[in-house]
């Protein structure tokens, strides 16, 4: 008989005559044994020690295996519990709707008394009386501010309007249809007739805010550490309180620098401290964004019970929530003031903590709002995560991987979709289920219903903790037998729309992520192709064939096309930038009737020296009229490539021909052939009083705008150019005489700022930004006079680029 005893354990064992262990008994924790373990030597080949050592890991396993087991049922109780608390308030709510019928039917027969209501047990009811009288009138009419986006108020006069009772202003929301409205609009119906199920024709149902009193308090809430949005702010509330004489609230940082700015802002209010905070939905009507999404994200979450209607302005690098754009930000909020808007119901998660969630029945801590994603991850550890996954009470899975997301449809294009979840459309109701970086091939993304309860169960044989993070903030550690409860929040964020939800989302995939953007496929019917140059008599003679199919080109061209409604045929290259407006109102100052070659000669001297300085280069484009192609041109065509059968271009070619019959080009100083590298914004910044009509050589340049793309840039310039592409580049130059400064301003793109006055005569000279396109080329570079970039702060500009 053997005896040892450590700690809080007692082990007795006996050793018969064939050497093994033939009872083994075992008192108190696995921590006792574990323990035990470590100090028990096991040396040499004693055989006794080794399955000792055995049994005593045995033991170990099944009180892991024990513990695992209370924990599993101490959860399942606390959801069984919870469950019947969800059961008990359902049939609460029962009950009040049919106080609410009988009452109804009271006030239908004029013997309801507002000042008291009896219960079946003539037990007086005031509490209740508001709630029941909000509650009527959302079940009439639709989603009333006060059930959905604020906090209650009783009051036992209820023959005073409930709207003039509170200090907000009210509002109601509703589904409308797009589209038919009558008889025979069909709405969202299921059928069971003769034991068969059938569906209606699904109305387009969207949510519109009317307000029913008039907004009184705004908050805006605004990006830091911005200049832009500083200013843009301080014009809004300016406009906002001189023209709607509206209450601003701001954040006390912005309160700080409007103050620095200007005295004037005085009457702008703010808070002290979280207490406040937690108040603001009772005080604040709308709330305005200035920012990207991750402004609204800060929005909603100092709202942790109802949300004011949200209008996001987007003035960040990428937003799916934010529609709206701040240079028309008077017409838009003008537009959400006067209502109805359309409203996108943003849902949120309420996400709880329970630590060692074996012994704790109720979260033990305060429950956190989301309304983007939660992340369960791995941290710093290089241990995979092992995760539990229960979905009410349903085992869904162990994840084992990189972590976990939890994501609202919101929050689909976010973390989620870059960890390979789906895009939703953020007014379905669900919860996103995507693992990161799973150990396993066959782990994908889940979507599951909005009135379930994640739940994500750290286990006690996980090699290392967890942690959680709740839209990127609020980090807090997950360690062994604690839970994470995720079940969809009943204050969802409501923000407006520019036109619909369904609009808005689509537009945001498609500018934000540049969705299912892809090349035009080749087209597989019948197609245009030259003729074949081998047959004609001239090919020959051709040095350079290549130019001379690019120049008969017009012939062929013409020969599909010879109609009488055709005016110009304009030819370029495949990088060559077309302003089309700009291009029609140029050609309509000439008769086509009459022979016009339009264009314009290279900026390079090298470039006019090597070919004509009278040719329009065909990178910059060319016109021609459409009697000239039919009654010169097209004649003499073969004759005049056989005369010039030696030249390289074919632009060049044409300046020949058409130099034989006495016709030279018209020069049009919106054609640019680009015959320059480097930046040229120095060029664009003083481009001349004409119409732009192309750019030419874009992958021999800069791109046009700093901290963009090529592709970027064409699309910015391209932004400007809608809104009107008559003026777009235009050199305008004014002076402010009170300060002496000079502005240079090209419309669309840059503005100069100087301070010192400059004649006109030295601010239309471009500053020499760029370099020559042929770095053989020997100075004079340019047909056109430059000045270098000054290191004088006296004379060199302020250099701002347009932004939007």
């Amino acid at each position: 008989m053997a005896s040892l005893g450590h700690g809080d354990a007692s082990i007795s064992c006996s050793k018969p005559e064939n050497g093994f262990v033939d009872s083994v008994s075992f008192i108190h924790s696995e921590k006792a044994v574990e323990e035990l373990l470590q100090q028990t030597p096991v040396d040499g080949m004693d055989e006794h020690l080794i399955e000792f050592s055995e049994a005593l890991r045995t033991v170990a396993k099944a009180l892991r295996r024990a513990a695992e087991g209370k924990a599993s049922a101490q959860a399942e109780a606390a959801e069984w519990k919870r469950r019947y608390e969800l059961e008990r308030t359902r049939n609460i709510q029962m009950e009040r709707k049919a106080r609410i019928a009988a009452r109804s039917s009271a006030e239908e027969n004029g013997d309801f008394d507002c000042g008291r209501v009896e219960n079946p047990d003539n037990q007086l009811i005031q509490q209740n009386e508001l709630d029941e009288h909000s509650e009527k009138c959302c079940m009439k009419h639709g989603i009333c501010s006060h059930e959905v986006l604020r906090d209650r108020v009783s009051d036992s006069n209820c023959n005073k309007d409930h709207s003039k009772m509170m200090r907000k202003a009210s509002f109601k929301l509703s589904w409308w249809c797009k589209g038919e409205n009558g008889d025979q609009h069909k709405h969202d119906i299921v059928s069971f007739e003769k034991g068969n199920i059938t569906t209606a024709e699904r109305s387009s149902r969207q949510i519109s805010l009317k307000w029913e009193s008039d907004p009184q308090t705004v908050l805006i809430l605004t990006k830091p550490n911005s200049v832009s949005v500083r200013i843009l702010c301080a014009q809004m509330v300016r406009w906002l309180k001189e023209k709607k004489k509206l209450h601003i609230y701001v954040e006390p940082r912005v309160r700080v620098e409007l103050l620095a700015e200007s005295s004037n802002f005085n009457y702008v209010q703010t808070w002290k401290d979280d207490g406040e905070i937690s108040l603001l939905h009772t005080k604040v009507d709308l709330v305005i964004t200035l920012g990207g999404d991750g402004t609204v994200l800060w929005a909603a979450s100092m709202f942790k019970g109802p949300v004011p209607p949200i209008v996001p302005f987007s003035l960040g690098s990428l937003g799916f929530m934010t529609p709206f754009h701040s240079e028309h930000y008077k017409e838009y909020l003008d537009s959400v003031l006067r209502g109805p808007i359309s409203i996108t119901l943003r849902h949120r998660l309420l996400c709880r903590v329970v630590r060692d969630a074996a012994k704790n029945e109720y979260e033990t801590e305060e429950p956190i709002l989301v309304l983007n994603e939660v992340t369960i991850d791995r941290g710093i550890s290089s241990y995979l995560t092992n995760l539990e996954c229960y979905c009410d009470n349903s085992f869904v899975t162990c994840v084992q991987g990189d972590g976990l997301i939890l994501s609202t449809t919101s929050g689909s294009t976010a973390y989620s979709l870059a960890a390979g979840g789906s895009m939703v459309h953020p007014q379905v109701p669900g919860i996103l289920f995507t693992p990161i970086c799973p150990h396993s091939l066959s782990f994908r993304p889940l979507i599951l219903p909005e009135h379930v309860t994640v739940r994500i169960v750290v286990p006690f044989n996980s090699r290392s903790p967890a942690w959680a993070s709740f839209d990127g903030k609020d980090r807090k550690q997950l360690a062994a037998g604690d839970a994470l409860l995720c079940s969809m929040a009943p204050w969802p964020v409501p923000t407006a729309c520019q036109v619909d939800s369904t609009n808005d989302f689509l537009r945001s995939i498609h500018e934000g992520l540049h969705w299912n953007l892809r090349k035009t496929q080749s087209f597989d019917g019948p197609r245009d192709v030259n003729e074949d140059l081998n047959k004609l008599r001239v090919f020959p003679k051709l040095r350079f064939p290549a130019a001379f199919r690019i120049f008969r080109s017009i012939l062929e061209t013409f020969k599909l096309g010879d109609d009488e409604n055709i005016r110009w045929y304009v030819m370029g290259d495949d990088d060559t930038l077309f302003f089309v407006d700009n291009l029609v109102e140029v050609l309509s100052k000439y008769d086509h009737t009459k022979y016009h070659y339009i264009g314009m000669n290279s900026e390079a001297i090298k470039s006019n020296m090597d070919f004509t300085f009278d040719m329009a280069y065909g990178g910059a484009g060319y016109a021609l009229s459409y009697s000239l192609v039919e009654q010169a041109l097209v004649p003499a065509i073969d004759e005049c490539t056989e005369r010039y059968s030696f030249s390289r271009t074919s632009d060049e070619l044409l300046s020949f021909c058409l130099s034989d019959f006495g016709i030279d080009v018209t020069t049009e100083k919106g054609f640019h052939q680009i015959d320059v590298h480097g930046d040229i914004s120095g060029l664009l910044s003083s481009h001349p009083v004409s119409p732009i009509v192309s750019l030419h050589h874009f992958d021999g340049v800069n791109p046009l705008f700093p901290s963009k793309n090529q592709y970027e840039s064409v699309n910015h310039l391209m932004e400007a150019a809608k809104l009107d592409q008559s003026r777009l580049l235009q050199q305008t130059i004014c002076y402010h005489r009170a300060t002496n400064w000079s502005f240079s301003v090209s419309w669309g793109y840059s503005a100069h700022i100087y301070e010192n006055v400059f004649p006109r005569s030295f601010l239309k000279l471009p500053i020499e930004t760029f370099w020559p396109f042929k770095r053989s080329a020997k100075p004079p570079f340019y047909i056109f006079k430059t000045r270098f970039p000054s290191g004088d702060p006296c004379e060199a500009p302020h250099v701002f680029s347009l932004e939007s």
